[in-house]
């Protein structure tokens, strides 16, 4: 399960921000989750609620998970694409994916 392993490294950030900016509370924790990571929001959730966030500043923030669907982009000319190409309109079949690979957070709503 390195839904959890995701979620501690997650936590950091997030308690590094508490331990800067001193809120009352964390209202709520928007995350994106790639869909080309291969994480699970349902077992990313559980490590959070159950785990991670029991009886600290963020046992009653919202959790807010957002899909981001991947996105590639050819290495030879630079075209993107959002859906899966087996070649590139120049003929290359080298790509890179450049978004939707990634679990991040995109903003913690603090109450001060």
């Amino acid at each position: 399960m390195h839904e959890l392993t995701y979620a501690k490294n997650l936590a950091y950030i997030i308690f590094k921000q508490i331990n800067e900016k001193k809120p009352k509370r964390v209202k709520s924790i928007t995350f994106v989750i790639g869909s080309a990571s291969g994480i699970d929001k349902e077992f990313l959730e559980h490590s959070f609620k159950d785990h991670i966030f029991k009886n600290t500043i963020c046992e009653s923030a919202e959790l807010i998970f957002k899909k981001e669907d991947p996105k590639i982009k050819c290495k030879n000319c630079n075209e993107e694409y959002k859906e899966a190409v087996l070649s590139c309109r120049c003929g290359s079949s080298d790509f890179d994916i450049v978004s939707g690979k990634d679990v991040y957070i995109e903003n913690i709503d603090f109450e001060f």
